[in-house]
């Protein structure tokens, strides 16, 4: 079981610490994870729902498809592997 889901037995709350970690670690402005049809999952960061965002990741999850997108700072695969840890 991942670490953050023994923190937390609300994985949209796991998912928000996470994403809220990997967004000080990378100097985002933003980090969120979005379905394809761009329904948004959890998102940190002041412009969290602006529209200048790039994806970095995409990702199946449980049959869904999820993106993970940033406003800002260095990309990274390991936001991706820990959404699919957390998420799925």
């Amino acid at each position: 079981m991942d670490r953050r889901q023994r923190r937390s037995s609300d994985r949209r709350t796991a998912l928000h610490l996470f994403l809220e970690s990997q967004r000080e670690e990378r100097g985002a402005r933003s980090l969120r994870v979005s379905t394809l049809a761009g329904d948004v999952v959890a998102a940190v960061g002041d412009d969290a729902y602006a529209d200048d965002w790039r994806a970095t990741w995409s990702l199946p999850v449980d049959g869904t498809a999820l993106v993970v997108a940033s406003a800002g700072g260095r990309e990274s695969r390991s936001v991706g592997d820990g959404v699919r840890r957390i998420v799925g």
